[in-house]
């Protein structure tokens, strides 16, 4: 096998590595909680969001409003903790592409 050859294999694998990274991303699911944990989010590894729940033992506390800024609150919570995920499983083609330069 020749250089060429050589690179091209390397480059599929590290692309088929990618892709088995990706996919085990989109199944994960994550999940965001709001202060006190009075409101949580789901959202799967691809970002789509699945599901929002209430403490019903904590909903009477709360206005409208206010339980409106819960829901963002434990979205933008289980946003960056995809975020972190996907930072996490995709970290080893970074490195791999550093120590490559």
């Amino acid at each position: 096998m020749d250089s060429t050859e050589a690179i091209l294999a390397q480059a599929q694998e590290q692309q088929r590595r990618i892709t088995e990274a990706q996919r085990a991303l989109e199944t994960k699911e994550i999940v965001g909680r709001s202060r006190n944990s009075v409101v949580t989010a789901k959202l799967r590894g691809s970002g789509q969001l699945v599901d929002v729940a209430f403490d019903p033992r904590q909903m009477a506390r709360y206005d409208a409003r206010a339980l409106g800024a819960l829901v963002v609150e434990a979205v933008n919570d289980a946003m960056n903790r995809l975020a972190l995920a996907t930072q996490e499983a995709f970290a080893p083609f970074l490195a791999e592409r550093q120590v490559a330069q």
